[in-house]
């Protein structure tokens, strides 16, 4: 029996070790006092206790938390009479990993739980143990820390340092009476070994264990909590300092030190929750999986068996994969990294030879492909007539020649020899469409309960405050619910939008191989996901080496007749979610394309002088002569009536413009002009009557189709790519891309406009006088020079550099996203200063207008003036530019009706997954910074998280009560002295008395004084680089702004005036820290600000400028990495002392569930990039179109040699 009713504390004491040292003590008369994370887990153990009739409490503790290890001794001291005689120190955690795969967050969690926990735990009790008269202490500690065993490196380094620890305490702590002694257990059979079997062969794994221990048999609970408690008694009173091992000779077999648990124990202690979640998820069980509902009876055969699979190890002995499995596994590889069908076939031979035998690894592309076939999507083959008229199928499907023009099905015809009743095989067909049934996807996708809820988002969890960031915001989507009611109740019918266009997936440049897919776009999603491969669906495959052209109506006809049936309520279908089934209908809701493809899908001819399809027969339209082209410059009658713009000539076209535009034609109407159209498809026969009209498309089979007012839609980015190519080859007059030449001057000369352009004949020379858009070399190499020294951040855009080539003087290489980003942001600021105002103006409410139509969120009131804006820039374009310059496509862009149809597609994928909260990426080191500088840090955490207000407030409110004297400027100065000292008093006094919340009690604690720094943190949805990274990278990172508010003082100091104010700052990150609070970490940016007053300003054109030279605020440098918004500085080409602020992208909607930017942080949406570009006006029908302030003299003007080449 323990003497004198002893008194114990046992931490961890709800289960294996330390619960069977709480019962043995308990039973030897202790009175106890335990604790554990796990409530329920605690509870539970107490009743037990209570009903055996043990002396024994419990709480809740974390002793990870310091101020959680606080409360308990102080919750020990109060039920024990501020004594205590026996401290078990028994909590403990590991995650075995390699050394190198140690992340710092795991670091932190072993140290503090295994080693700082114990230590702390024994400087808090020491008073306690002291007062008892007779003091023991016992670690629970490892064979971990005595010998080598493959457990994980710092779980085995706290071990060790608790047996230093129970040395040196023993040692220091004698004077005080208080013995100090560790006990060091193998493997122990608890309820760990039990757990295992949900993972691993326990059975085995114990064998294995048994195997390397001398006693030949496992540790059990009781076995070491007997010893635990001997050290706790009298009879153990001369015995201090010492570790035993309790080990069944374990640590004495010296063969095995190097012994290495087996893998799955070690997956088990560090990952067991998340493995045995993964393993739920991913489990395939008859009957458990929604993916049975809608599976054919044809199919369920192969199903049974790839759910056999699922389950079949890879090899006899293997845990990690199964043949299922590690077939996915190496499909991906094919996926991620492009390999071929014989590469792939090569790798699985060899690893087949690699794994044990009897492996039941597939050993050819064409085994593995059968494994999965019920995993993989229906597939239509059908042939097609290489002149494309018609398609073999339905009634069709067993002829041998086309129907039409009597080609042949096949690139051989059958022959027979002589004499022989022998046939010739048949080749190849001459052409094949490849067709991928929607219904079955839709299923698949309803059938999975993830997919299901996230087709219901356009309708549950879209914001609805009239504003339009999706699809379902748009008027179409509402007509739709209102003309076909029934349709529209249903939430989850869905919409696509489809889209074609050529490609050759051969990659040669050299070849005008052309193969057209169709897919299909689900608008029933997020923004964010409508676009992501995963939920694209390639309906359509046609096969190269032509495009359909205006045949391409005769491939689309499987998918029609879908579509048609789609429509009608006859496809049941199985939905997850709601655990039901519903009839699914589902229609095409628009087309995106680029023109060329617009005209094929749509039918109309969009080509010649009437290629407008808004305009139809009301395009205005000019042949220019020498040119030999169309142009369309009729922008003028978009103006109202009255405009002074109409009346003016010499500027425009040569004459004056009294027409109106014309109105788009609604669906109905356009039906009735091609509803009588017969048109026989295929390539070769005489052309038909010529038409606006080329066909009546196949998509007027769709009952909804003329209900739609916008059934075509351009993309976007093909129209800024167009402009931006036209406009950058104008301005550097890159040969063969300029629509300026000596074509295009003599056309001016006969249009009787800009005759001060016309070309000189000087010889056999002609010398083209320079246009108010030519630029000099001076100035094709500023502009060039401020393209290629542009930084950007990450994931903003490619590398802009690469694109210029400085010795050419002109821009290469360019794809659609560089022409968007060029666009929206970059040429109006390459233009500083090199053009004369009124163009740079113009193409700068140009590139102004992109950049507002790509907002995430568009205002529809603004519509209506951004209509009226281009139209403006427009006219002012045809003033200024060559005719030339105005072919179908950039007129087609910005036919009025254009702007309400837009369509805003290739929404940016986020890349941010996981990252929201923050996490340092690049260049982790700990530093110990100077006290002054934590403190400031630390004071600026205070004073920007909201849990810390009301103190806040309380401390203000008590300094001006108290100094009432005092200005303000006074209190606020003596608050940012005193309040982290007078906060941590405040909150050790509410603790006394009442709970406290954790954040808080941390936060009055102050940080750790070691602090992590980083070189590179991702956070709400931006990457931050310090300005050494930068310097080391392409990209540029470093630039951080925040909307402040601060208090500003005019006057002395006894009667200064106090004024709040909230303005922009500006700044670039020089490091990066990581406060530890223990609880939590909090990342803060230390800053190098520009000083408002001195370095900031706007310009005339809009644009924000600082001088990074004017540094500000020196003593205020940190802000919290979550305030930060992301900038990036370009130097302004007009005076290299300042630079232009650009605002970076953010990759934060549709990660961790974000589902409005607003909403997540409240930061107010930034401006576009330039808001004050002032208006053009010419009030009279002149202008200069020649530019005079060019240095160079007439000798090294443009002559060029006569070329019937040249435009």
């Amino acid at each position: 029996m323990v003497p004198d009713r002893k008194t114990a504390l046992v931490t961890g004491g709800s289960r294996g070790i330390g619960c069977a040292v709480v019962e043995e003590l308990a039973e030897l008369g202790a009175v106890l006092h335990t604790c554990a994370r796990n409530e329920a887990e605690l509870n539970q153990q107490l009743q037990e206790w209570t009903a055996k009739g043990l002396k024994v409490t419990g709480s809740v503790c974390d002793l990870s938390s310091r101020p959680q290890r606080e409360q308990l001794i102080e919750k020990a001291s109060s039920l024990f009479g501020g004594k205590l005689d026996i401290l078990v120190n028994n909590v403990g955690t590991n995650y075995p990993k390699p050394t190198t795969e140690y992340t710092p967050e795991d670091y932190s969690m072993i140290m503090s739980t295994n080693l700082e926990s114990s230590y702390h735990m024994c400087q808090l009790a020491h008073p306690l143990l002291k007062d008892s008269g007779a003091g023991s202490i016992v670690f629970i500690s490892s064979v971990a820390g005595l010998l080598h065993v493959k457990i994980g490196s710092i779980y085995s380094v706290t071990k060790a340092a608790i047996n230093q620890l129970t040395r040196n305490l023993a040692c220091e702590w004698a004077a005080d009476n208080i013995r100090s002694n560790s006990v060091a257990p193998w493997v122990i059979k608890t309820s760990l070994i039990e757990d295992l079997k949900k993972i691993i062969d326990a059975d085995q794994f114990t064998r294995d264990v048994i195997s390397r221990t001398p006693m030949k048999r496992l540790g059990e609970p009781n076995e070491v909590s007997s010893l635990v408690a001997f050290l706790c008694l009298p009879a153990a009173s001369y015995i201090s300092g010492q570790t035993i091992a309790i080990d069944g000779g374990f640590s004495m077999d010296r063969s095995d030190w190097m012994y290495q648990m087996p893998r799955a124990t070690d997956e088990y202690l560090a990952h067991v929750d998340q493995f045995m979640e993964a393993a739920e998820n991913n489990r395939l069980k008859k009957g458990e999986s929604d993916i049975w509902y809608g599976i054919a009876d044809k199919d369920y055969d192969k199903f049974e068996q790839i759910f056999i699979d699922s389950e079949k190890p890879l090899y006899v002995g293997c845990s990690k994969f199964t043949k299922l499995s590690a077939v996915l596994k190496l499909f991906n590889l094919i996926a991620n990294n492009g390999w071929s069908d014989k590469s792939f076939t090569s790798l699985l031979e060899i690893l087949h030879e690699m794994l044990p035998e009897d492996n039941e690894l597939p050993v050819s592309l064409y085994q593995a492909k059968k494994l999965m076939c019920p995993m993989g999507l229906e597939i239509e083959r059908i042939h097609a007539c290489p002149n494309d008229c018609m398609l073999y199928r339905n009634a069709d499907v067993d002829l041998r020649e086309c129907r039409i023009c009597g080609t042949s099905r096949y690139k051989r015809k059958n022959q027979t020899e002589d004499n022989s009743d022998v046939k010739v095989k048949d080749g190849p067909p001459a052409k094949m469409l490849w067709y991928l049934p929607v219904i079955p996807r839709l299923k698949r996708l309803f059938a999975n309960a993830k997919d299901a809820k996230l087709l219901r988002w356009h309708a549950e969890n879209r914001k609805k405050d009239g504003k339009l960031r999706h699809v379902a915001d748009s008027p179409q989507w509402r007509n739709i619910d209102n003309i076909f009611e029934d349709f529209g109740d249903e939430i989850r019918n869905i919409r696509f939008g489809l889209s074609s266009n050529g490609i050759n997936p051969f990659g040669s440049m050299s070849s005008r191989h052309s193969t057209w897919p169709v897919l299909l776009c689900i608008y029933n999603l997020p923004p964010w996901l409508c676009m992501k491969r995963k939920y694209i669906m390639m309906s359509l495959l046609i096969q190269g080496p032509k495009q359909p052209g205006n045949d391409i109506d005769v491939y689309l006809a499987p998918l029609i007749e879908d579509m048609k049936e789609l429509w009608s309520p006859c496809i049941e279908v199985y939905d997850a979610y709601e655990k039901e089934r519903f009839q699914l209908r589902a229609m095409i809701f628009c087309t995106i394309n680029d023109f060329p493809a617009y005209g094929n899908l749509s039918g109309y001819s969009t080509k010649g002088e009437k290629a407008c399809p808004i305009c139809e027969d009301d395009t205005h339209a000019l042949r220019l002569k020498n040119c030999g082209k169309h142009v369309y410059m009729g922008h003028r009658r978009s103006l109202p009536k009255s405009h002074p713009y109409r009346k003016l000539k010499s500027l425009f076209n040569g004459k004056t413009e009294h027409r109106l535009a014309r109105q788009p034609l609604n669906g109905r109407t356009v039906y009735s002009r091609v509803k009588h159209l017969d048109i026989v498809f295929g390539k070769g026969r005489p052309a038909p009557p010529k038409n606006i009209w080329k066909k009546k498309s196949i998509f007027w089979d769709l009952p909804y189709w003329e209900y739609l007012s916008v059934r075509h839609c351009l993309d976007v980015m093909h129209i800024e790519k167009n402009v931006c190519d036209s406009l950058i080859g104008l301005l550097l007059n890159i040969p063969g891309k300029s629509k300026d030449g000596v074509k295009i001057r003599k056309d001016m000369v006969e249009m009787g406009i800009r005759s001060e352009l016309a070309p000189v004949d000087i010889g056999k020379r002609t010398y083209l006088p320079p246009a108010c858009y030519t630029l000099s070399k001076v100035e094709k190499t500023r502009f060039c020079q401020c393209l290629h020294g542009i930084k950007v951040p990450s994931g903003y855009s490619a590398n802009i550099k690469k694109l210029v080539s400085m010795k050419d003087l002109k821009l290469l290489g360019m794809k659609s996203h560089d022409c968007h980003v060029l666009m929206t942001h970059m040429i109006p600021i390459a233009i500083r200063g090199i053009l004369p105002d009124r163009i740079r103006h113009t193409i700068t409410k140009l590139c102004l207008f992109f950049n507002m139509i790509h907002s995430k969120v568009i205002d529809p009131e603004v519509l209506d003036s951004w209509q009226k804006d281009i139209i403006m820039t427009l006219c002012q374009l045809e003033m200024y530019f060559p005719p030339s310059f105005f072919d179908v496509m950039e007129v087609i862009d910005f036919c009025t009706d254009y702007l309400a149809g837009v369509k805003n597609i290739g929404i940016p994928q986020s890349r941010h997954e996981g990252r929201l909260g923050g996490i340092g990426t690049i260049g982790k080191k700990f530093i110990t910074p100077r006290y002054v500088e934590l403190q400031s840090a630390h004071f600026f955490v205070l004073q920007n998280l909201t849990v810390v207000a009301p103190f806040i407030h309380e401390h203000m409110t008590m300094l001006h009560e108290m100094n009432q004297s005092k200005s303000d400027k006074w209190v606020l100065t003596e608050h940012n002295k005193t309040f982290a000292t007078w906060f941590k008093e405040r909150v050790k006094q509410d603790r006394g008395r009442e709970n406290v919340d954790q954040v808080v009690e941390h936060l009055a604690y102050g940080p750790v004084h070691v602090v992590s720094t980083y070189q590179a943190y991702d956070i709400n949805g931006y990457t931050f680089y310090t300005k050494k990274q930068d310097d080391k990278s392409t990209l540029q990172n470093s630039g951080v702004t925040l909307i402040a508010t601060t208090t500003e003082f005019s006057g002395s100091n006894n009667d200064a005036r106090s004024r709040i104010a909230k303005d922009s700052y500006y700044g670039v990150i020089q490091e990066i820290w990581e406060l530890d609070y223990t609880l939590f970490k909090v990342p803060l940016f230390k800053c190098k600000w520009v000083e408002n007053r001195r370095g900031v300003k706007v310009d005339n054109d809009g644009f924000t400028i600082i001088d990074l030279s004017k540094d500000g605020y020196v003593s205020e440098p940190f802000i919290l990495a979550k305030q930060a918004s992301q900038v990036f500085f370009v130097e302004d080409p007009k005076d290299s002392k300042w630079h232009i602020v650009l605002h970076g992208k953010r990759h934060i909607l549709g990660v961790e569930n974000v589902m409005d930017e607003d909403e997540y942080d409240q930061f107010d949406e930034l401006p576009p990039f330039s808001i004050g570009v002032p208006s053009t006006n010419v009030p009279h029908d002149e202008t200069n179109y020649l530019r005079t302030d060019h240095a160079e003299d007439f000798g090294s003007m443009k002559l060029i040699l006569h070329n019937p080449r040249d435009i």
